[in-house]
């Protein structure tokens, strides 16, 4: 399925270009990117249904030294949450860390 590398929502296949600003639809999303104030940017590492998969997920990223922000989900404008978009909470890893963060996931947290 397309996406809007813009506004980040998803398309049927059919659709090449984003109704809303324009752009032309891409095949995969790039990861998000935010500067904080202090200057570290932080890249979304991954977006979690509920909140024990965040808490756990949160605390084996802190046990290893790697700091966390966890983003709330976010109400669209017609009030529904849309699992697997942007309904789900996000965490946040400073980029700079953030293979190190994947790879701890991945592994369970095990050494």
């Amino acid at each position: 399925m397309p996406f809007c590398p813009k506004c980040r929502y998803e398309y049927t296949p059919e659709i090449v270009e984003c109704p809303d600003c324009g752009s032309k639809l891409v095949a995969e999303l790039p990861p998000e990117s935010e500067q904080s104030s202090d200057g570290v940017n932080w890249v979304k590492l991954v977006a979690l249904a509920n909140d024990a998969q965040v808490q756990l997920t949160k605390g084996l990223l802190e046990s290893s030294g790697i700091p966390v922000v966890v983003m709330p989900p976010i109400i669209t404008w017609t009030g529904i949450y849309r699992p697997g978009t942007e309904s789900d909470q996000s965490i946040y890893v400073p980029s700079s860390r953030a293979k190190e963060a994947r790879r701890i996931l991945a592994r369970g947290g095990k050494g």
